[in-house]
């Protein structure tokens, strides 16, 4: 609906007309499968039309009509009637042209940006951008979806590769190690919708249900005058002001991919009381320490005396004193601890000969085999890790499936993300896509495939065994080991670098390698 008057933006009155109108609208009955949706100030009318259009019965609003929109944008996603996001979708691939305009600007094939920084440009810009929102419109991609994703992702390839335009986006994805942006937005996609949303899913047919891994906590509802930690908890080296008869340490541990926590309680000089736990292999240590902390906070609240607990963990402690963790364990200590003023924490040197602290070590490391078990829900970075193996492994299906790259997929037949950083001029070479009359014959830019020398001019050739390039010439393999020679050839530096310079010279030497003898002096190798 249009106003007649608008109040100009950042006014001081604007809020609070703005507010009225928010009121009314919120408080207005409307018919039955209309749902408001309100965010600062935009608001979106979803409508749930079932069988029949809910639209001709009229959704009105002051006598004025509401019209209804194929696709709405919300929180810069567009929504389509459809719900199958292409719109949303068309958009992204018109911001990507953007960002690739941008990028060529300031790095070409061969000058501006170095490769290097153009890959974290696009790790850390274009991939952010494009996969945006991926939670809503990434859950279940289809054919469709996945062949746009990867043509934008392929002019970023290639400017950041400065490759042939010809060469497989395949090829490019496994020497850059990027991996293909519709697995990158399902992982995306999985990990939100667990981490964040609390919701169960399937990746790769395995099921992940939501409550195995740490979700955030809603914030304290504790106001932050009443949190008073602050002077409780010291760390850095310091010391609480006052000593106590019961003295408890505690401890975490890691050891051979085993967890274990544990606390124990030094009483006049006397242990008289030990605790353990054994965590599963994907806790973390930090876990570990926050879970002794928290049971040694849970045994002092429970003997009602004054009691100083230690810990060599100064990154646990730091987060006990934060009014803005979002982590349940910790909210957990933090309520024990303000409803008892006499237990304080402190922090102590690790491995200095402090007789609790050490016992407390020993424990812990012994709990990673003998302690109680014990269950914490799984940090984020392991659900991260599990989906990262399970996208890689996707990754490398499709790449022993695939119909391109063939050429490359025998030097690298597995994949990684890592880099491998080979040059422009390396991936010519192993690609094929190259100043090679075999690749320019095969485009029609070239009438013969011959190299002016009267063979085959193919990569092999002019490394091995072509008198014009005999100065880069390689050491020629046997037939039996010519993938041994490739995987080789490009694995050691000096090698690379030479390919380097016969690429080059290839280049540079166009009209002598385009020689338009057809006839060979040999049988071609």
């Amino acid at each position: 609906m249009e106003s007649a008057t608008r109040l100009p933006p950042g006014s001081c009155t604007g809020p609070a007309f703005w507010n009225l109108v928010t009121d009314e609208l919120l408080q207005q009955d409307w018919p039955q499968g209309v749902h408001l949706q309100a965010f600062a100030d935009d608001f979106v009318f979803l409508v749930n039309a079932g069988s029949g259009p809910i639209w001709y019965s009229g959704i009105k609003w002051r006598q004025n009509n509401i019209k209804r929109a194929l696709v709405i944008k919300y929180l810069g996603v567009l929504i389509d009637d459809k719900l199958n996001f292409v719109a949303h979708l068309s958009a992204i691939k018109n911001k990507s042209l953007i960002l690739h305009q941008g990028l060529k600007n300031v790095a070409g094939t061969s000058w501006g940006l170095s490769k290097n920084i153009r890959r974290q440009l696009y790790l850390t810009v274009v991939e952010k951008v494009i996969l945006y929102a991926s939670a809503a419109w990434a859950h279940n991609i289809t054919a469709r979806q996945q062949k746009l994703l990867s043509s934008i992702q392929r002019k970023f390839l290639l400017n950041i590769t400065g490759a042939y335009n010809t060469t497989p986006t395949a090829a490019l994805q496994v020497i850059e190690g990027l991996m293909p942006l519709h697995i990158k937005a399902k992982m995306q996609s999985t990990l939100v919708r667990l981490g964040c949303l609390g919701r169960n899913c399937d990746y790769k047919g395995i099921h992940f249900d939501h409550e195995s891994y740490e979700q955030p906590s809603p914030p304290s509802t504790i106001h932050p005058a009443l949190f008073s930690l602050e002077d409780r908890i010291t760390h850095g080296g310091q010391v609480p002001s006052n000593r106590t008869p019961i003295e408890v340490y505690t401890d975490g541990s890691k050891i051979n991919d085993q967890t274990g926590s544990a606390f124990c309680v030094n009483a006049n000089e006397a242990i008289t009381k030990t605790w353990t736990a054994k965590l599963s292999p994907a806790n973390t240590v930090f876990q570990a320490e926050m879970l002794a902390l928290k049971a040694a906070i849970e045994w002092a609240n429970a003997a009602n005396e004054d009691v100083n607990i230690w810990s060599d963990s100064e990154s646990s402690l730091q987060a006990l004193k934060s009014f803005y963790v979002k982590s349940k364990i910790t909210q957990e200590a933090q309520m024990t601890l303000l409803e008892n003023a006499r237990i304080r924490l402190g922090w102590v040197k690790a491995h200095i000969g402090i007789k609790g602290n050490e016992i407390a070590d020993t424990l812990a490391k012994e709990a990673t085999t003998d302690g109680i078990p014990a269950s914490l829900p799984f940090p984020k970075n392991f659900l991260k890790k599990q989906l990262l193996q399970l996208s890689l492994s996707r990754s490398q299906a499709e790449w022993d499936n695939g119909e391109t790259g063939r050429s490359v997929y025998s030097i690298i037949p597995k994949i990684s993300n890592k880099q491998l950083h080979w040059s422009r001029e390396c991936i010519q070479f192993a690609t094929g896509h190259g100043p090679f009359p075999s690749y320019l014959k095969r485009f029609g830019l070239h009438s013969t495939d011959y190299c002016g020398c009267g063979e085959i001019g193919n990569p092999l050739r002019y490394a091995t065994r072509c008198p014009l390039t005999l100065s880069y010439h390689h050491k020629e393999p046997s037939p039996q080991f010519i993938v041994h020679w490739w995987k080789s050839a490009l694995s050691r530096k000096l090698s690379r670098r030479n390919i380097d310079n016969l690429i080059t010279f290839l280049a540079t030497n166009e009209d002598i390698i385009k020689s338009q003898n057809t006839t060979p002096s040999h049988t071609p190798a």
